[in-house]
């Protein structure tokens, strides 16, 4: 999958195969947010799914492959759904 996305990618970016060719590309901080907003694009219907049933594991899983950092994302999700409802409150 890894080489598939940098293909699909740096296609998509205007990079040709320069996502391919030097990998390193993508720790360049325009194109880490290019491909992170590319990437979550995609997968937004099924991950926005995963986090209506609260299955934060699920949509972990759809970003990153496995569950690392499971408990940070948790308290991000969480923290930002009580700011969402403060703000909605207010409105």
């Amino acid at each position: 999958a890894g080489k598939a996305n940098d293909r699909k990618y740096s296609r998509r970016l205007g990079l040709g195969t320069r996502l391919l060719d030097n990998p390193d590309l993508a720790n360049d901080p325009k194109i880490a947010a290019d491909l992170l907003a590319h990437f979550l694009k995609d997968k937004e219907s099924v991950i926005r799914q995963d986090l209506a049933k609260s299955d934060l594991r699920a949509a972990r899983r759809r970003v990153n492959g496995g569950t690392h950092g499971i408990q940070q994302f948790a308290t991000a999700f969480r923290t930002g759904a009580e700011l969402i409802k403060s703000t909605s409150a207010i409105a």
